[in-house]
């Protein structure tokens, strides 16, 4: 048997003959770690962005979902129907995009490099399955002559401070001619039921058109025209223009009013009215003051007869 002191000499020259290649494996074990190490430091996360919009109007679309199915997240549209997704490894990704009342799309990524953003824009397609099937109807512009849409739009798009009143209005508002819906609009007023007065000016700060023509006065002390000779039932619509501009007459400063007539009819109309009135004292028992007359009234002005002569 080998003594101890042989034996430690044995190891000790085993030690150091198999010392370098010891030393030679744990460097290459440090540098593959070092090499990978490096390498996942190069690769950076990528990312997925994009917009959801209508498919049929264009119009973003807000509160949709937008899954990434492979690493189970996911986000929302903001109001602008743009969605981002960050911190995604590079590769391959499918997407999920679903919105109540429209279909649901799956869109596939491919190439989501390192560092870099992958643009995804998607047009949603509407849902139609849950709708139910109506029977189609025609509205034509003499249907919308003189309604409440047709005088709304007509404010929104003019360029002046106005007022519009349609037939149906001075139909619901019993106005029998143009001064009677005059009283009932916004920032005008009647003077002797008949000339307007707009804005608190008098009626020589107004002037009036019929079909976009100036309309004479009647009188010659008057400006405006005496508007209760316009019946409703012929006219569609009457404006108010409160400012100026330069297709306008220039000789207001109040307003000036427009009186639109109806359209000429397609086919015959008849309005028959009938009214009826008592007067207490022309009719009964004939209890009213009343004067005969006199020999002598022929020879003097009337007020002869009233004293008697």
């Amino acid at each position: 048997m080998l003594s101890f002191s042989t034996k430690f000499l044995f190891t000790l020259l085993l030690s150091i003959l198999t010392a370098p290649f010891y030393m030679v494996a744990q460097d290459s074990n440090q540098t593959s770690e070092s090499n990978s190490s490096v390498e996942k430091a190069a690769i950076k996360p990528g990312r997925i962005l994009g917009r959801v919009f209508d498919a049929d109007s264009g119009e973003a679309l807000k509160e949709v979902t937008v899954v990434l199915e492979e690493q189970n997240r996911e986000t929302k549209t903001d109001l602008e129907g743009r969605y981002r997704l960050s911190d995604v490894d590079p590769g391959n990704y499918s997407i999920l995009f679903f919105k109540e009342n429209y279909q649901r799309t799956r869109v596939k990524v491919d190439d989501v490099a390192s560092g870099r953003s992958k643009l995804v824009d998607l047009p949603l397609n509407p849902d139609y399955s849950n709708l139910e099937t109506l029977d189609a109807f025609e509205i034509t512009a003499e249907d919308l002559a003189g309604s409440d849409i047709q005088l709304l739009a007509l404010r929104q798009e003019s360029m002046v401070v106005m007022d519009a009143m349609g037939s149906f209005d001075m139909s619901r508002l019993g106005a029998g001619n143009v001064a009677d819906a005059l009283t009932k609009m916004v920032g005008t007023s009647v003077q002797d039921g008949k000339y307007v007065v707009v804005r608190g000016l008098a009626d020589r700060y107004s002037n009036a058109t019929f079909n976009g023509v100036p309309i004479p006065s009647s009188d010659v002390y008057r400006n405006t025209p005496q508007l209760d000779l316009f019946p409703s039932i012929a006219v569609d619509s009457i404006s108010i223009k409160k400012s100026f501009t330069p297709e306008l007459n220039p000789a207001f400063s109040g307003g000036s009013v427009d009186v639109v007539t109806k359209a000429y009819p397609e086919e015959f109309s008849l309005s028959v009215s009938i009214g009826t009135s008592f007067d207490e004292f022309t009719h009964g028992e004939g209890q009213y003051l009343t004067y005969s007359g006199s020999n002598s009234s022929y020879l003097g002005p009337p007020w002869f007869a009233e004293l008697g002569l």
